[in-house]
């Protein structure tokens, strides 16, 4: 199954996720939905954030030149938030997966529909 399909199926096909992408931990691109605009860099620092919230917390984080607050994170997850919206970034052994989601979804089902695929991925040893 190509990496797009799940982009396209499981996250956007959910219905919990307006944008998504799938990268790897260096913030290469592997697939993208329509509109999905973060940049490498923005992606790195992303990365970053799983091994250094402070930054995170401090300066919030951007991603398709829109700045996130920064809520919470755990060793495999990181939730930002802008205004109602937010996105979700989960990471497993060899990727990240980030959903944006818009009300009137909220962070928890988002979270639901990326840790069904992160959790099928760390399975298949990704």
């Amino acid at each position: 199954m190509s990496w797009q399909v799940y982009v396209d199926q499981q996250l956007l096909g959910s219905g919990r996720v307006k944008e998504a992408a799938i990268c790897s931990l260096d913030g290469n691109i592997w697939a993208r939905s329509a509109g999905f605009q973060a940049s490498t860099e923005e992606l790195k620092k992303l990365i970053a954030t799983f091994q250094q919230t402070q930054e995170a917390a401090q300066n919030g984080i951007f991603l398709g030149n829109k700045k996130y607050f920064f809520l919470r994170s755990t060793e495999d997850t990181v939730y930002g938030k802008w205004g109602e919206d937010g996105f979700v970034a989960m990471q497993t052994n060899m990727c990240l997966i980030v959903a944006i989601f818009t009300k009137p979804v909220s962070a928890a089902e988002c979270a639901t529909a990326v840790g069904r695929i992160v959790d099928y991925l760390k399975s298949a040893g990704y």
